[in-house]
């Protein structure tokens, strides 16, 4: 069955050949299966995490790639069929987070079950010790909507703890999987009172598990409370070392003692409910727990910005209806020189000339203009030549003719003789009109 005759510590991974108990942090040591074949298919690698009650998986190689390998120990004596039937082909409804078994079998005295192995962390990865209510109420509530369809149908997990739910946080918001939603139910179906428990799948059990009593969809909000307030915390429910102690607490103490939540009212609330150790004064299931979550804050809407208009080159987006949007909204400006400033508000469409068309290249409406302006300047010149030319010729006053004068005056001595004379007796000559 195995590979060395090693023991290995399933919490810190010293290996000892001659200890069973771990020097470090007092666990139990098992089996080394490193290298060991299963069923001519799998070769076990490294250990990858330990379950509820013994239970442990591995990572392992088979001929489609990597695998996960649980190995779930059953009671000596007890028949191992029965635990396989009941765990293969156990879900049948539809759960998107729930991993599905590729294979399972029996295998030296013990059930296996192989999953595909996940690119994930497990909730345990994100346990730090530090408070994260605001995580917390993220992860319960993917949590809870992963758990929807199996409480649907009527289907209780009854195996959630940190080291099979996997969490997803590159969605928005973030995802859970789940493994074990077939066989975590058939890990305790045959389970007595009086069965040696360890200490970290006690922290999660609820209390009708450590009665060894038949599991109910409230079983799974009992686990779901426990992971919760784990994660909002840094620390467990019931925080203490001892396993007698702890399953008193379970199964008599009611969590007034919910430290650390002060500041979160609500999660308070509502954890109370969820971990109270009757059944009967939980939420019912998945759903009723998800509705008593409160909502996720709204998604900060940024304020409307100031529409810049687009650097040169760049292609601006046209208005629906001419006139309908300013003009910065629709072509771009023609260099960083003329950049009107951002507190003064562009003309409307409206303002531009009718010839102006808006599809045109900006180059070639800037040619069109500098013809229109030497046109005009060219209209203005000949027009003034011309002006300058008509009042010219009209305001040009005619020189009198004296000699005509003289001579119509010696014609006619009578009007020469009564024209006025000047004072050295010429004849006066009035001066013409210049009126034209």
């Amino acid at each position: 069955m195995t590979a060395t005759s090693a023991k290995l510590c399933p919490l810190c991974g010293v290996r000892s050949a001659d200890r069973s108990v771990c020097e470090n942090d007092g666990q139990t040591l098992i089996d080394d299966l490193s290298g060991a074949e299963l069923a001519g298919r799998y070769t076990l690698v490294a250990l990858a995490g330990i379950g509820a009650q013994g239970s442990t998986v591995w990572e392992a190689e088979s001929p489609d790639g990597p695998v996960a390998v649980k190995l779930i120990d059953v009671k000596p004596g007890q028949p191992l069929e029965p635990v396989l039937d009941r765990i293969v082909g156990q879900l049948t409804v539809n759960c998107d987070a729930c991993v599905r078994a590729i294979d399972s079998g029996i295998w030296h005295g013990q059930v296996y079950v192989v999953t595909p192995l996940l690119d994930l962390d497990a909730l345990s990865d994100h346990l730090s010790g530090e408070p994260q209510p605001e995580k917390a109420m993220q992860f319960g509530r993917a949590l809870l909507e992963a758990l929807v369809p199996l409480h649907a149908a009527g289907r209780s997990h009854g195996n959630l703890h940190p080291a099979n739910v996997f969490i997803d946080d590159t969605t928005d918001p973030l995802s859970v999987v789940l493994l074990d939603a077939e066989q975590g139910a058939a890990c305790f179906w045959s389970r007595e009172p009086g069965d040696p428990l360890t200490l970290e799948p006690t922290r999660v059990f609820a209390p009708e598990q450590l009665a060894a009593d038949e599991l109910e969809p409230a079983t799974d909000v009992y686990q779901v409370g426990t992971l919760m307030y784990r994660l909002a915390t840094g620390r467990a429910v019931f925080d203490t070392t001892e396993v007698e102690h702890l399953v008193r607490l379970k199964m008599t103490a009611e969590p007034d003692a919910l430290t650390g939540l002060d500041d979160t009212p609500h999660l308070r609330t509502l954890l109370k409910r969820a971990l109270s150790p009757r059944m009967s004064q939980r939420h019912a299931d998945a759903s009723v727990m998800l509705a008593a979550l409160p909502a996720p804050p709204p998604v900060p809407v940024p304020a409307p910005k100031a529409s810049a208009q687009p650097a040169f080159g760049q292609t601006a987006p046209k208005a629906a209806a001419f006139g309908s949007a300013p003009v910065a909204a629709q072509r771009p400006r023609a260099s960083s020189a003329a950049r009107i400033p951002d507190s003064a508000p562009p003309a409307p469409i409206s303002a531009l000339p009718p010839s102006v068309d808006l599809d045109e290249p900006e180059p070639q409406r800037s040619r069109w203009g500098l013809v229109l302006l030497f046109l005009l300047l060219l209209g203005v010149g000949v027009g003034a030549w011309l002006l300058r030319d008509q009042i010219g010729g009209s305001s040009a006053v005619p020189t009198p003719d004296l000699s005509a004068s003289a001579e119509s005056a010696g014609d006619n001595p009578t009007a020469a003789a009564s024209a006025p004379k000047s004072a050295d007796g010429q004849p006066k000559i009035a001066p013409r009109s210049t009126a034209v």
